[in-house]
């Protein structure tokens, strides 16, 4: 059976995804349009701070001089990261897709900068390679993994061409993926952290998860656990507890509820934090979404 291993970026996404999307606790109004192939996606934030923010996003767009796939990000504010890439798929051999992109604050530099990526998959083999450069820093992030039958092994390896060749980071992981389940380790922060998570389709209502990650340089755990639960076919529930040790009488619980309404046509948002010690409760954050159109 022909097998394609996820990218090594992507060992745990699916436990991942479950402690990290829909804990938005900014609130927001959006506007989803969505086409043949495309999406155009413009809405306004508003921060801790009491600032509002504005972007605009738009994917699946056809190049008519070279087509290429067009996908991009604007952001009004200077601190929030504009790009915008251009992807040509399978070529020049099946395969092989290259990306022309261009970022204005990514966090590796001091400038904006440009990129090229070279990603090659295929049966039992998945391999990506990005050189970045602002004209002043230079770099090459290059990952690849090996698998067969759901099973994955793989590797990151980035380095700082700016003197010479200097490794900055490197890391390795397992994987192990099938419809019901996934379950990976594997290492981050140039292998000071390690990352060990399960995740589990219970069934077509339910999710769940748990995730722990060692840090090895502070000797720190922290142990997440959570579920996804579809509440009706329009309404959806999410929570998870994060413990760790660095203070244990400490527990942080989220929550995140999406409802889908017909008329008008809009998905309704909440998301929620809360830390909870042995004198009570106490909320921290709060987030209310507002999405209309082909959400």
């Amino acid at each position: 059976m022909s097998f394609v291993p996820p990218q090594f970026k992507n060992f745990g996404k699916q436990s991942k995804d479950l402690f990290k999307k829909k804990y938005d606790f900014e609130n927001s109004v959006k506007v989803l349009n969505k086409g043949e192939g495309c999406s155009l996606e413009s809405g306004a934030v508003g921060t801790k701070s009491g600032e509002i923010r504005g972007y605009v996003k738009f994917g699946g767009l056809k190049c008519a001089l070279t087509g290429a796939a067009v996908d991009g990000e604007v952001h009004t504010a200077a601190d929030q990261e504009s790009k915008l890439t251009l992807k040509f798929a399978n070529r020049p051999v099946q395969g092989l897709n290259l990306t022309l992109g261009f970022s204005s604050k990514d966090k590796a530099f001091k400038h904006s900068s440009g990129s090229v990526e070279l990603d090659y998959a295929r049966d039992s083999f998945t391999t990506t390679n990005t050189l970045k450069s602002d004209l002043e820093t230079h770099r090459l992030e290059s990952q690849a993994s090996f698998g067969v039958n759901g099973f994955a092994v793989g590797g990151a390896a980035n380095f700082d061409l700016s003197n010479g060749a200097q490794l900055a980071d490197a890391n390795f992981g397992v994987n192990y993926a099938t419809k019901k389940f996934a379950t990976s380790l594997f290492t981050e922060n140039n292998r000071d952290a390690v990352t060990a998570s399960y995740f589990m389709n219970v069934n077509a209502s339910q999710q769940v998860g748990a995730q722990i990650r060692y840090d090895l340089a502070k000797a720190n755990r922290t142990l997440n656990l959570g579920s996804d639960f579809k509440v009706t076919d329009d309404t959806t529930a999410r929570a998870k507890i994060e413990i760790g040790s660095a203070d244990s009488n400490v527990a942080k619980v989220s929550t995140a509820v999406e409802s889908r309404l017909s008329s008008p046509s809009l998905l309704l948002s909440v998301a929620s934090s809360y830390k909870v010690t042995k004198s009570g409760v106490e909320a921290s954050d709060i987030g209310v979404g507002f999405s209309f159109g082909d959400f």
